[in-house]
């Protein structure tokens, strides 16, 4: 298992990919799930970079991205735009559009291999099987 973040170091290949096609939530360190194309290209360097390495599991850290680097508060969603409108009105649903986007990447990705997430997240109907 492997631990994959939504807050992303700036440094990073895929904090830059996400910035240039402006996948990040405003001014944060985190990328927009709610636009579809934005979980494309946050799963994209995935199975290339980590699945080939032989990791079978991903551990989905700080998926309610309420804090990045330098810890200056919570709620960072809270004035910002996602794709599908105000971040106030949809904080929530960032967590299950994470694991979900991950999950169904992956199931397309590798059919021969079952998904399995650990994820640091809450949401509602979470402890179904999907």
């Amino acid at each position: 298992m492997t631990s994959v973040w939504v807050l992303l170091d700036p440094r990073s290949e895929t904090y830059k990919e996400l910035q240039s096609k402006d996948y990040l939530v405003g001014d944060t360190h985190a990328y927009d799930v709610t636009s579809p194309a934005g979980r494309d290209a946050y799963w994209d360097p995935l199975p290339s970079k980590l699945l080939k390495q032989g990791w079978d599991a991903f551990w989905l850290d700080s998926c309610e991205p309420e804090e990045y680097w330098p810890h200056v508060g919570n709620a960072i969603l809270y004035n910002k735009h996602l794709a599908i409108g105000n971040g106030a009105t949809y904080t929530n649903i960032y967590p299950l559009l994470q694991n979900m986007g991950v999950q169904d990447h992956w199931k397309e990705t590798r059919q021969d291999k079952r998904v399995v997430l650990l994820t640091r997240s809450a949401f509602l109907g979470q402890q179904r099987r999907m």
